[in-house]
């Protein structure tokens, strides 16, 4: 009971202090009596750990504060640097990129003769190209500029151009340049127009896609089997699509290597139209020539020549066929 009076004391303090004080001086008149209150040394001392408690306390909570608005000036400050910084890099980088682009423009412009405002449009159709395939702009207007150096006018390097482009996203195509490499033997070799490029490049990656062979090899086979279609009455794309064919089929038999396949069938395209050939094959019963006494073509001799080996295989004259291998590819 006395803890619990105590306790009070310390903690809320007298209550009606006055009250108090009037009825004890009208108790005892004018008598002077002195009052101690003793409040226990240890309760003062507590009270003071908690006053400094409470000091440091509020002092921790002022640095913790101003120590995270340090670290958040400090933050901010990094972004604006880092920012600035990043942008910097990004003007030293597209300086010498646009001027390079530049560059190239006049070159193009310079090789075709065009105008102004048509070169400008390949420019916009560069650049478009480069913003829709997520390319870079600068290495598409350097396929142009090839293309622009064969003799294509503008509209057929814009038509190149964006074959070229939109075949390098496909995985079975390599970098750019071989593509356009291969293109423009493409369109040469067989006088395909420029604007048939992206039916050129589809036919070639329809292919690569069906067939165990890569669109880069096909490509590579079509620049070394050069002017191979000259006496062919094909039409142009059928030419070539059958030189594809004749290609995938050997390399996906004999997985022999694009440029050992491509050599080997120049050997043959070459020694097939010899006249002492014809006349050889004529010997075994195999006629390459038409009723006016010309070559049937390369593609067409090429069907004559399996059907007719067929047959010889059949009968098992291994001799006749040992003579027509060396006759046309060599020893």
């Amino acid at each position: 009971m006395a803890f619990n009076i105590n306790a009070a004391v310390i903690l809320s303090g007298p209550k009606n202090l006055k009250a108090i004080t009037s009825k004890i001086k009208s108790a005892i008149g004018n008598t002077n009596v002195n009052i101690n209150i003793n409040i226990p040394k240890s309760v003062g001392k507590q009270i003071s750990n908690l006053s400094n408690q409470l000091n440091v306390l509020n002092q921790n909570q002022v640095l913790g504060k101003e120590t995270a608005l340090t670290f958040k000036r400090f933050a901010a400050a990094g972004l604006v640097t880092a920012t600035f910084f990043r942008l910097t890099q990004a003007i030293s980088e597209a300086v010498p990129k646009a001027l390079e682009f530049q560059r190239e423009m006049v070159k193009i412009q310079q090789v075709t003769g065009g105008t102004t405002a048509s070169v400008n449009q390949l420019n916009v159709a560069a650049t478009n190209l480069a913003k829709g395939l997520g390319l870079d702009a600068n290495e598409i207007i350097g396929i142009g500029r090839i293309f622009a150096q064969t003799g294509q006018t503008l509209d057929q390097v814009e038509s190149s151009m964006r074959a070229v482009a939109r075949a390098s996203l496909a995985p079975s195509f390599g970098d750019m340049q071989s593509t356009a490499e291969g293109l423009i033997a493409s369109l040469n070799q067989f006088n395909i127009a420029a604007s048939q490029s992206e039916a050129v490049l589809g036919s070639i990656n329809a292919v690569s896609k069906k067939f165990a062979v890569e669109s880069q090899d096909i490509i590579s086979a079509i620049r070394r089997v050069f002017a191979i279609a000259a006496t062919d009455a094909e039409k142009p794309q059928d030419a070539l699509n059958q030189l594809i064919a004749i290609f995938t089929s050997v390399r996906s038999t004999t997985r022999e290597s694009a440029e050992t396949i491509a050599t080997g069938l120049r050997t043959i395209f070459s020694r097939i139209q010899r006249p002492q050939t014809i006349e050889f094959l004529k010997e075994l019963g195999i006629n390459l020539t038409d009723a006016q006494g010309n070559f049937v073509g390369l593609f067409s001799s090429f069907r004559v020549l399996s059907k007719e080996l067929d047959s010889i295989i059949s009968r098992g004259d291994t001799l006749a066929l040992s003579k027509v291998v060396e006759e046309l590819g060599g020893i």
